[in-house]
């Protein structure tokens, strides 16, 4: 998904910064692995610097990355800086993810961020579908006609990932190239 984001050169991938736990298999969580993947595609450290953006909690961060533009966002707490990163957005998608996932969509609709998780990859992207307050309010956020199929293709555990992430992308452009929303 990372490299569909930075193939649009309006687009930007912004991430924590984090390395993460990986699954056991693999070091590293998806913020890492999407930037190592939009890295790769990329090629080019001076579009990495435009097309990718790593915000930093602080100087001295440990089992961080530092891909594309790195910042350094010495917020007061972890709300704060959640804060800060969805007010970077024009939109948002989750994948995976623990608590701060649920801080992130609550947060980015309280700002009225567009915001897609994609409950198919687990996580706290498939729970935040079922909490009355966000299964309501994220489809009227995105505010453009989404199909039932659609809907479903992002929120639902599925055999193919990538048809997911093919319709997730799509409600992005609809919204941006389309001039729904911004």
């Amino acid at each position: 998904m990372a490299e569909k984001i930075v193939s649009h050169s309006k687009w930007r991938l912004i991430t924590g910064g984090a390395i993460g736990e990986g699954d056991g298999k693999t070091k590293g969580g998806v913020d890492f692995h999407a930037a190592l993947g939009a890295q790769r595609f990329l090629n080019d450290p001076l579009l990495e610097s435009q097309q990718i953006l790593t915000i930093l909690p602080h100087k001295e961060a440990k089992d961080v990355f530092k891909i594309g533009e790195v910042i350094i966002d010495e917020a007061r707490n972890i709300q704060d800086r959640r804060k800060k990163l969805v007010a970077r957005a024009d939109a948002i998608i989750t994948v995976e993810g623990g608590q701060g996932t649920i801080d992130i969509v609550r947060f980015a609709i309280g700002s009225s961020i567009p915001i897609i998780p994609l409950g198919g990859t687990g996580g706290k992207s498939k729970e935040v579908w079922d909490i009355e307050e966000f299964r309501n309010t994220i489809p009227r956020l995105l505010d453009i006609s989404i199909s039932d199929d659609c809907l479903r293709i992002i929120k639902e555990e599925i055999d193919l990932p990538e048809l997911a992430v093919d319709n997730c992308l799509k409600i992005i452009e609809k919204i941006f190239c389309g001039g729904v929303n911004k």
